[in-house]
């Protein structure tokens, strides 16, 4: 098999009254499983009983069942097909449900799940617990709390080292033996959704309410002149597609960005975050880059035209998407009507629909290839039953991420594995026991705004990163204006002929009549959009009057011309045309994962130390450091008796110092926080002051045998430098000297390490190969300044300060002395240079490459 196609099962034409009682029965069937309210009217009546109210509504829902493909119940269905001589279809139109291979069958009673485990998110704080809970009334996801007790205090000590607990276990935290009592308490846990089923994506049934999928097993056979076009469209098309970011993903990337900087992180930990929040308002999908085209120019070359050639106006290129999908229909002579057309999504028209194998193993095929280093996995959902019944699906991978939890299969991927990053713009999953990123898939078209679980939705997000959109479907020069013509691309329709329709403009059905026929709009036309469509001859006065009533119900109204309708190439033997919708399917480029060298994750935090983000008013970064800053630390360390303290410079997007404090008792930190604030808030300069947890960078700063404790000295020494300067040798702070004489001191301190190390060659190459990144006029620059020939008076200053700590990092091995020192280097320009710290980092590293030069080789080699 080569394609998809998707088809209406209404057949008969619903204006005929003969044909309407020929088909009753079947009528009456597909209704049952749609509409539960009109079979109520129709279940034991005749057709010719009906009153007109309720013949009209079965008229329109026969209507959009008679054009409609989207799948839906009896009303249409899916089917397979192959490119061939010809365009056929087998006759008569045969099909059956689709029974697929799912834990609850239909209509069965859910066996009680014996096994539950934690709620996700549960973080415990002073008084509560709080947790994410699946409401069964609301059929969602919400944040909720317990009051602690002893007995949150057993279970939370209990799921530490277990991750599944039963009745039977539980019974053993009591010492009553009431069994009763237990269950009861038992039940109220279970009831606020503190403790969840093990199979908890199993648990929901699919009722037979839901509707049932029908697949059409009568193949269809599709002249290979169109599978050419197709294939010549698609190599040329390539700038019709643009990048597109949904606001949520926007918002979770700068909300990531600030609150972990390059950090990967575990999503047990985001797993309880809620400050970043779902908003059940519809998303907004924005345009990554704006257009080369002017919406002027394009606007006066539609002017009054019935149809424009966008290939007028863009250049041929080749489409470089990952994966396309276009729908379409044919007309007349192997006509080419396209009506959707989707990227980077290729199970958007399958979905459930992969319960059956033969379907699956075509999807399955036209999935773009994946490098060594990534695996696809498939996303667990369980959100309200209707979401559920559209989730369904057989899983093509075979991995799959849980975001409730730590997998227990061996191919789920669950929050303890996967740890979530951001690198070159985009977010990056990475499981830990595979070693390899993970891309989430979604194999069904649940809309996002669907999911609440917090998580879930995240993953959706990242799966779905590399949207690109149609341009047609996406800029404001085509969505906004009242018309736009048929858009074509040498000669394939690529959308008809569009209107916008405002109740505001039309006093009455009359007023819309007149509308209609003076703008020659055709008598047929197609109203709404994707599953609310509907085509209708606006000449007739019972369609018409569908018409003003959704404009009435909906204030705006889309419709387009249906050159389709009557031209189609297939029909039954008693001449009714029958109009597939075929879903031409397109592996692109592959997708390429290159391996993460360096996560640096998260592990944990550590407790003992206060971390503050502080806020600064714009220009007043300099005058804090200057007096405020000094004057805050040396009150802190005097009445907290600080072991430790460090800052940093970010700019995120705000000046802000991060600023790290470790007092000689950890119970002293609320209050140490709590003065820290006062004294910051009353200088003056500062708009906000944050408290987070500290998360140590192991993975950067580890010492074998040694933690970080080594590189949390050198910070703790090099600030009090920076801010403080040194009273016993009467030194000033290093952030009141030059700039030259600030770069000087630390090309001298760390090439004093590297002598230390006795590695002076190792790092001649590697800041060799620093310096060749450097711009080619900035080096000459730096060359002709000769900033770099001289010592300066402070070379010493500090120097003994630094020893202890320099030898223990100078004795490790090459990859020891590569990771430190390096990123110590970063760290010291970040603190001396508050403003242009890259420009002067990098002078810092040709001064570094020049005197390794001059201790190797004797002189100051130039590049």
């Amino acid at each position: 098999m080569d394609f998809l196609y998707r088809m209406h099962l209404v057949d008969f034409d619903p204006r005929d009254t003969n044909q309407i009682l020929t088909n009753w029965d079947w009528i009456k069937q597909a209704l049952k499983l749609s509409s539960d309210s009109l079979y109520q009217e129709i279940e034991n009546r005749d057709f010719d009983t009906l009153s007109p109210f309720t013949k009209a509504k079965l008229y329109k829902y026969l209507l959009r069942g008679r054009y409609r493909s989207t799948p839906f119940g009896l009303w249409a269905g899916v089917g397979l097909g192959n490119w061939g001589s010809a365009n056929q279809i087998e006759l008569p139109i045969a099909y059956r449900e689709i029974i697929g291979n799912i834990s609850n069958d239909a209509g069965k009673q859910t066996q009680e799940p014996s096994k539950y485990r934690s709620a996700p998110g549960l973080k415990a704080y002073a008084d509560q617990i709080q947790y994410w809970s699946y409401c069964r009334q609301e059929e969602g996801w919400r944040i909720s709390y317990l009051d602690k007790n002893p007995l949150v205090a057993i279970l939370l000590t209990y799921f530490e080292k277990s991750e599944t607990l039963d009745f039977r276990i539980f019974q053993t935290f009591f010492k009553t033996k009431k069994e009763n009592k237990i269950l009861e308490i038992w039940e109220m846990l279970i009831e606020s959704g503190f403790l969840i089923p093990d199979n908890l994506p199993e648990v929901a049934t699919s009722p037979l309410e839901m509707g049932l999928d029908i697949k059409l097993t009568s193949k269809i056979t599709i002249n290979r002149v169109i599978q050419e076009k197709l294939k010549n469209l698609i190599s040329e098309i390539g700038h019709l597609f643009v990048p597109v970011e949904s606001e949520f993903l926007n918002n979770f990337k700068a909300w990531f960005r600030y609150t972990f900087d390059d950090r990967f992180v575990p999503l047990s930990l985001l797993a309880h975050q809620n400050d970043f929040s779902i908003h059940s308002e519809p998303e907004m999908e924005t345009m990554k880059k704006d257009l080369s085209h002017s919406p002027e120019i394009l606007g006066e070359l539609w002017r009054n035209a019935e149809e424009f050639d966008l290939s007028r106006c863009f250049d041929k290129k080749k489409t470089e998407l990952h994966h396309l999908q276009i729908a379409f229909k044919i007309f007349g002579d192997n006509e080419l009507f396209i009506e959707n057309i989707v990227c980077n999504r290729p199970f958007a028209y399958s979905g459930r629909f992969s319960l059956d194998s033969e379907i699956k193993n075509l999807v399955s095929s036209k999935i773009e290839d994946i490098s060594q280093e990534a695996v696809f996995a498939d996303l667990i959902l369980f959100e309200s039953q209707k979401s559920n019944h559209i989730s369904r699906h057989d899983n093509v991978f075979d991995f799959s991420i849980f975001p409730f939890g730590c997998g227990t299969p061996k191919n789920h991927l669950g929050t303890d594995d996967l740890h979530l990053g951001f690198r070159q713009e985009r977010l990056i999953l990475i499981s830990q026991k595979l070693n390899k990123q993970v891309v989430p898939v979604v194999q069904h078209p649940l809309n996002p705004n669907q999911i609440s679980h917090p998580l879930s939705r995240v993953i959706w997000e990242i799966g779905n990163q590399d949207q690109y959109r149609f341009l047609p479907y996406q800029d404001p020069t085509f969505q906004s204006s009242s018309y736009v013509p048929r858009l074509t691309w040498n000669g394939i329709i690529l959308q008809e002929k569009r209107w916008i329709l405002n109740s505001k403009s039309h006093s009455s059905q009359k007023d819309l009549h007149q509308f209609l026929q003076k703008s020659n709009i055709p008598s047929s036309i197609l109203a709404g959009h994707l599953d609310r469509e509907l085509v209708l001859d606006w000449t007739d006065p019972t369609e018409l009057g569908f018409l003003w009533e959704e404009l009435q119900r909906l204030k705006e109204v889309t419709i387009y011309e249906c050159p389709w309708k009557e031209h189609s190439p297939f029909q039954k033997q008693d001449g009714q045309q029958l109009y597939p919708q075929v879903i031409y399917s397109w592996k692109g480029k592959s997708r390429t994962a290159a391996a993460i060298q360096f996560q640096n994750r998260i592990i944990g935090s550590d407790p003992c130390w206060t971390y503050a983000r502080i806020g600064i008013k714009e220009e007043g970064l300099m005058p804090f450091l200057f007096k405020p800053f000094p004057r805050i630390i040396l009150g802190l360390k005097e009445k907290y008796l600080l072991k430790k303290w460090y800052f940093l410079f970010y700019n995120s997007p705000k000046s802000e110092i991060r600023l790290r404090l470790l007092p000689r008792d950890q119970h002293l930190n609320p209050q140490l926080a709590s003065d820290l604030r006062k004294g910051l808030m009353e200088c003056g300069w500062i708009e906000s002051v944050q408290f987070d947890p500290y998360y140590p960078e192991f993975e950067k700063y580890d010492l074998p045998d040694r933690g970080i404790e080594t590189s949390e000295s050198i910070f703790h020494q090099e600030s009090e430098l920076m801010i403080l300067g040194d009273e016993n040798r009467d030194y000033t702070s290093i952030l009141t000297w030059e700039e030259r004489d600030r770069r000087s001191w630390i090309t001298q301190t760390y090439h004093r390490l590297i002598e230390l190390s006795g590695r002076q060659d190792l790092f001649f190459h590697y800041y060799q190969g620093l310096v060749k990144q450097i711009p080619a006029l900035e080096r000459r620059e730096l060359n002709k300044a000769g900033i770099f020939q001289s010592e300066i008076v402070k070379d010493c200053y500090g120097a003994e300060i630094f020893n202890s700590e320099f030898s223990k990092i100078a004795s490790g091995s090459e990859e020891v002395l590569l990771r430190l020192i390096p990123n110590h280097i970063h760290m010291c320009c970040n603190r001396a240079f508050p403003t242009e710290t890259q420009e002067h980092e990098r002078r810092v590293i040709y001064g570094l490459y020049k005197k390794l030069g001059k201790s190797l080789h004797g002189r100051l080699t130039n590049l």
